[in-house]
């Protein structure tokens, strides 16, 4: 909470698929991103820093309404965990934690049922060190609305 990271240092953790790989999921308002978790843009002008760090930590504690993670069994004993981003009278469209996208003919369908677990997992956190950590923070926390353009 008390330690200032360092905004170029978080960005590149933000980033960076390799680790924790928040940009598969959010959006920062660059234009790149994901759209399977919410859109970050502007996140820090909604939600003090404090908020911000415990929805990292504990990502379940609050799911925003349209991200919430179903699992859908099939006929064939499979389980696909997701969020929904498209359905038709045909087919279902989950994406997974991993930003996998994962398509499943309705007719396939056996249950399918809402999960109280946010599909961004708990303990990413833990990939960091407590610097790597407020680097982050630090960066999410600097996610605040542009001011609107004079014409």
């Amino acid at each position: 909470m008390s330690h200032n990271g360092d905004v170029a240092k978080g960005e590149k953790l933000f980033r960076n698929t390799q680790t924790i790989g928040c940009i598969r999921c959010h959006q920062t308002g660059t234009g790149d991103g994901g759209a399977i978790g919410p859109s970050l843009q502007g996140v820090a002008t909604k939600y003090d820093r404090a908020k911000l760090i415990e929805s990292v930590i504990y990502p379940s504690k609050q799911i925003l309404d349209g991200y919430e993670q179903w699992g859908i069994a099939t006929q064939g004993g499979d389980v696909q965990y997701g969020v929904i981003r498209g359905e038709d009278d045909n087919e279902v469209t989950l994406f997974d934690s991993a930003a996998n996208k994962i398509v499943i003919k309705k007719s396939d369908i056996r249950r399918r049922v809402k999960s109280p677990l946010s599909l961004m997992p708990e303990g990413l956190e833990q990939a960091l060190g407590l610097e790597e950590f407020a680097d982050l923070m630090t960066y999410i926390d600097s996610l605040k609305e542009k001011a609107p353009t004079a014409k």
